[in-house]
Formats: structure tokens, sequence, C-alpha cells
């Protein structure tokens, strides 16, 4: 009897912090929407992952030198 009580105990407590997970994933959730949302509206990006991203550059990028394959070879 005492095993059954610490049982549902148990599994009362595993739900219960299932339960506050779920709802801090939640939250953690449309709070990231909305700082994506006030970045993409402050760059005046669109609302997207790669608006979290986005750096405009400084400088024009290197030119990459193509590999070929003597180049590989040598």
């Amino acid at each position: 009897m005492l095993s059954l009580a610490l049982i549902a105990l148990f599994a009362t407590a595993a739900i219960v912090s299932l339960v506050v997970l779920a709802d801090c994933a939640l939250k953690l959730r449309h709070a990231w929407g909305a700082v994506k949302h006030e970045l993409a509206r402050e760059w005046s990006a669109p609302v997207s992952e790669g608006a979290v991203v986005m750096l405009r550059p400084t400088r024009q990028p290197e030119r990459a030198v193509p590999v070929t394959p003597l180049a590989v070879a040598a």
C-alpha cells in the first residue's frame, strides 16, 4: 500500500514537472518570436530565422581562389 502511494507521488511529481517544462518552452518560443520580430523591424528585414543573424558587411569579401585538381595535386 505504501509503495503504491510512493509510486503515485513520484508519477504526479513527474507529470507536474513535465507540464512546467512544457509551459517554459512555450513561453520561450513566444519570447524568441517577439525578439525575431523586433530585430526584423529594426533592420527592416522580413521576419525569418535569417533576420536574426543578418549582418551588414563593412567591406567586400575577398574572392575565393578556385580549387582545381592540379592545384590540389601540387
